[in-house]
């Protein structure tokens, strides 16, 4: 068999293999979510499914595609909410039963715009939106969240789910995230 015969050989067989598959793809197209009345930018990943907000008060909600072994979906929420930055945080620490001692939330400066972003892990205590009623316990839990400091006030960040699904998003997370702008 020729050298030509083999390399088309290889060329047909790679791809039902997932080899050539792998090497092809291209990275996910991104989202444009627009906030604070066209005032703010953040770039979704194009994998995380847009859906309707749950609540008037958030602007922009996400599915993250759960891995195969979770139960659901990871969530992400976008919204200008009250309270200060460190009243948030504490809300935040208070939504977990800590699985470990979490580490200080990280203050960070992207594009000239200040953000203070908490890695929480542990049992997530869901209130399904009514933060005096009952709590459902939901083990192996991670939360990403992100609050973003802008002239006209702070937007909230927060990304959770299942461990493992959060897991394999963190860099997607951050990707959104560095992805901030103030829009003039």
């Amino acid at each position: 068999m020729s050298r030509f015969s083999w390399l088309v050989l290889l060329m047909v067989c790679l791809p039902s293999l997932g080899w050539a598959q792998e090497v092809a793809k291209e990275p996910a197209a991104t989202q444009d979510v627009v906030l604070a009345d066209g005032g703010l930018l953040l770039k979704a990943p194009g994998g995380w499914k847009k859906v309707q907000p749950k609540i008037n008060m958030i602007e922009a909600e996400f599915a993250i595609p759960k891995l195969e072994a979770d139960e659901v979906n990871g969530r992400v929420t976008i919204m200008a909410s009250g309270g200060s930055i460190e009243q948030n945080i504490e809300r935040w620490y208070g939504q977990f039963e800590l699985a470990k001692e979490p580490a200080e939330p990280v203050v960070k400066e992207i594009n000239q715009v200040k953000v203070h972003i908490v890695d929480l892990q542990g049992t997530y205590l869901d209130t399904m939106g009514n933060p005096a009623g009952p709590k459902s316990k939901k083990e192996n839990y991670r939360m990403l969240a992100a609050i973003i400091e802008t002239p006209e006030g702070n937007y909230y960040v927060k990304c959770y789910g299942p461990a493992a699904t959060m897991d394999k998003n963190v860099a997607a997370f951050n990707q959104m995230i560095d992805s901030v702008r103030i829009v003039q």
